[in-house]
């Protein structure tokens, strides 16, 4: 089966984001670190993939590694632990807690 690369995944079936995702490495947004009213979560990102709107559209990429390359050359890896919420946000973990350097930079997601 040939399937066509498209830009707007809200319209793909949930095998075909999944294909995409194996296809090509894709970036998400950090939007913010995970956290409470007291606490803050260093090691736990919320990110952001673009055209990814529904919590649904999230479960492809539970699982992937996420990557982190930051300006000395390091790759920090984390991986996608699940939704957060319903409006296609996800939340990623790293084994310890990242820079606030990274917020509002674009990560690559890997399968």
């Amino acid at each position: 089966m040939k399937l066509k690369i498209a830009t707007d995944l809200k319209h793909l079936k949930i095998t075909h984001a999944l294909y995409l995702v194996k296809a090509i490495g894709m970036l998400a947004r950090v939007l913010n670190f995970r956290q409470g009213r007291h606490t803050q979560k260093t090691n736990q990102l919320l990110l952001s993939v673009k055209d990814v709107t529904s919590r649904k559209a999230v479960v492809p990429f539970v699982g992937k590694k996420v990557i982190w390359k930051t300006k000395s050359g390091r790759e920090i890896v984390g991986k996608v632990a699940g939704p957060h919420g319903n409006s296609g946000v996800m939340r990623a973990r790293f084994s310890k807690g990242v820079s606030g350097e990274v917020l509002g930079k674009d990560l690559e997601i890997k399968s």
